[in-house]
């Protein structure tokens, strides 16, 4: 046997290596074939919400147009410019010929739309399947952002369950790792009342407490007193260190159990590296190459390896590490 295929790999060879990297925890530490859990939302369902932001973008541009089906499972929508231009930069297919959607959260539609292309020898259906990662809900999202500047948050009175002179920050948080993906993304709400500001809390349990999305405001027309702006604006530094403390515990609770898992991957991977220098050293004794030759080799192929397992460390390490200061963002105030 030469050294040359002494090194060449095995069938299957590499499967170790490969599940290792590929069965590294998920960004929240949960097993990777974990159920994904629905975001928090205060809207009935993706369309429902898509309704509401049309109708916001409908009180400035009066020429948007859009409908939504009786049954409740369709909306149709006639794309405007910017939208438009947003799809110029995406695969062709996913623009309609006529430049009007029509969206549906019917499976049972979706289902009979995708038969229909397949008959008809079209790459994409006529109906689009409506959810959260649908191109006009993503235009939908970022024109509902752009809403309020920079340094701007809503501010949102008279909301029930909470009390007169009650006030509740919302903050969104996020740690990153050193890849710059997110590892904890998270709402809370911090509340400040008669007595001072209450601990942190999430978000969807104070959204469930004060019935926030499960009923219509009252009067929702009708005059509000003006809020006292600045005395909410003396209130944020308060309310951010509170938000802030919550997000630096969540990271240190986090890195705990993620160290661990770290651990064990970096011990895993090492335990490979040692198995595959001693295949190596094994092939080369078994070589019948000239042992000058067969010395390079071998250097080579071990220097191979470990740029190899080095790659993968380097990934791990970064991947499962979180940065030291999480980034906190204010969603909106809500007063009672």
């Amino acid at each position: 046997e030469s050294f040359d295929a002494a090194l060449t790999p095995a069938e299957n060879e590499g499967d170790s290596l490969l599940t290792l990297f590929t069965s590294a925890p998920s960004a929240n530490g949960a097993p990777d074939n974990a159920e994904p859990q629905t975001p928090p939302s205060l809207y009935a369902g993706d369309l429902a919400y898509c309704e509401a932001a049309l109708r916001r973008l409908r009180e400035k541009d009066r020429f948007l147009h859009f409908e939504v089906a009786e049954d409740g499972e369709t909306l149709t929508l006639d794309a405007p410019e910017d939208l438009r231009d947003r799809l110029d930069h995406m695969p062709p297919e996913i623009a309609p010929d006529n430049g009007r959607f029509v969206l549906t959260t019917s499976h049972r539609r979706m289902a009979e739309a995708v038969a229909a292309s397949r008959r008809d020898e079209r790459t994409w259906p006529r109906e689009h399947y409506l959810w959260r990662l649908h191109p006009v809900v993503d235009w939908l999202n970022d024109r509902m952002a752009a809403t309020f500047g920079r340094h701007e948050a809503p501010v949102l009175a008279g909301i029930p369950g909470l009390a007169a002179g009650e006030t509740a920050f919302v903050f969104a948080g996020l740690v990153p790792n050193r890849r710059g993906h997110p590892l904890i993304h998270e709402w809370i709400a911090v509340r400040h009342g008669p007595d001072g500001f209450t601990p942190p809390e999430p978000f969807d349990k104070f959204r469930r407490q004060i019935g926030l999305g499960a009923r219509d405001l009252p009067n929702r027309l009708a005059p509000i007193a003006p809020m006292d702006i600045p005395a909410l604006q003396g209130l944020l530094p308060g309310a951010v260190k509170a938000a802030s403390a919550w997000f630096a515990k969540r990271r240190d609770m986090f890195e705990n159990t993620i160290n661990n898992q770290l651990n064990k991957a970096v011990a895993k991977l090492d335990t490979l590296r040692d198995n595959k220098r001693r295949q190596l050293e094994l092939r080369l004794e078994r070589s019948a190459m000239a042992e000058p030759l067969k010395r390079a080799r071998h250097a080579a192929a071990l220097r191979d390896a470990n740029d190899i397992f080095n790659d993968y460390l380097r990934w791990i390490e970064d991947a499962m590490t979180t940065e030291e200061r999480p980034w906190v963002s204010v969603v909106c105030v809500l007063a009672g």
